[in-house]
């Protein structure tokens, strides 16, 4: 996307190292979005519960504390002053647990591992909706556009859906296809000569599939009085309204 190769930290168990390894991605320029197996064991599950039960700005009550207190201590095997330092960061990193994402491992209701990491890469990224929305199509998620990226008084650049409609189209992500028409892509106004060129030779597919079609065409259109629409609907199915001169481009 726009803003360089997107990253995001997966953690797997660990010890108490990797909670002040987590500290250090949120508050890097820009913060690094963090994934947390909950269930995997030791650190993860220790930042899943801090999650879970710590408020806006990393505040947690006393009873829960007491708890994740002595939670700590067993698991890493710390004294009581030990595990008060490694609480005090890890409720550093819950005044960023916006960017903290919670992967339940052998939860009821399974979500998926690559939804987790997208839904990180989502918050992390300060990327625009048409990049979002590149993410998503590259994963191939139109649940998470449907629901994170298509909301309610979203702003998209002009032509920025016709750009997500293209590559739709290439990668043939019909779902996604469907949802951009919702969203006011006018297959109209998009489907103009030179998109239809560049679809028909797209690199997924052989250089010269255009040639062929229109080679085909123009046999039919020499065998039989048809018009122009008739010929392009030959090709795709689709009827394009084009000047003269760019009729006569397409029959050369």
């Amino acid at each position: 996307i726009g803003q360089g190769v997107p990253v995001v930290a997966l953690i797997v168990e660990g010890g108490p190292n990797v909670i002040s390894i987590v500290l250090e991605y949120l508050r890097d320029t820009p913060p690094v979005p963090v994934v947390v197996c909950d269930g995997s064991g030791r650190a993860s599950d220790i930042l899943a519960f801090g999650h879970k039960y710590s408020e806006e700005g990393g505040i947690i009550n006393e009873t829960l504390r007491d708890q994740l207190l002595v939670t700590i201590q067993k698991t890493f095997t710390y004294s009581r002053t030990q595990a008060q330092h490694l609480f005090i960061i890890l409720m550093e990193c819950m005044k960023k647990k916006e960017l903290i994402t919670v992967f339940r491992m052998g939860s009821e209701g399974h979500q998926d591992i690559d939804l987790a990491i997208l839904t990180a890469l989502l918050k992390g990224a300060n990327a625009s909706a048409p990049d979002q929305l590149s993410l998503a199509l590259a994963w191939n998620r139109v649940d998470i556009a449907r629901s994170q990226i298509f909301i309610y008084g979203q702003q998209w650049p002009v032509g920025s859906l016709e750009q997500s409609m293209l590559d739709a189209l290439v990668l043939d992500r019909v779902d996604f296809v469907k949802l951009l028409i919702e969203n006011g892509v006018s297959m109209h106004r998009f489907l103009t000569l030179s998109r239809l060129e560049e679809l028909y030779n797209t690199r997924h597919g052989p250089s010269n599939t255009l040639y062929h079609l229109v080679r085909d065409v123009k046999k039919v259109w020499l065998s039989c009085t048809v018009s122009v629409c008739d010929c392009v609907g030959v090709c795709g199915n689709v009827c394009l309204s084009a000047n003269a001169s760019a009729a006569n481009f397409l029959f050369v």
